[in-house]
């Protein structure tokens, strides 16, 4: 079931990622290859560009921190901002 941002309005599909391209979407997001990114969600989800592109928008560099505003205590995987209102795919990649 897609998400809905509340903060943008836009619709976001679910992150059916495997673990190993979770962390490979996210290393490219942390390091700032945004682009590299939305390329491999497009690859490995077979979706669109604009949908690959909204959920990189949505996707948390750093664990708990909202992609939006300056809270940063949020804990669980896919959660709206209680500050912003912002949807926000929380990743925990455990080593």
């Amino acid at each position: 079931m897609n998400k809905h941002c509340k903060r943008c309005g836009w619709e976001i599909v679910d992150l059916n990622l495997l673990k190993e391209h979770q962390v490979e979407v996210l290393g490219q997001i942390q390091s700032g290859q945004k682009m590299r990114a939305i390329q491999t969600i497009y690859n490995k989800l077979n979706i669109g560009l604009a949908d690959s592109k909204a959920v990189v928008l949505h996707l948390n560099a750093e664990y708990g921190q909202c992609v939006n505003c300056d809270f940063s205590e949020l804990d669980q995987e896919a959660m709206e901002c209680p500050e912003c209102s912002a949807f926000n795919y929380n990743l925990k990649i455990e080593g």
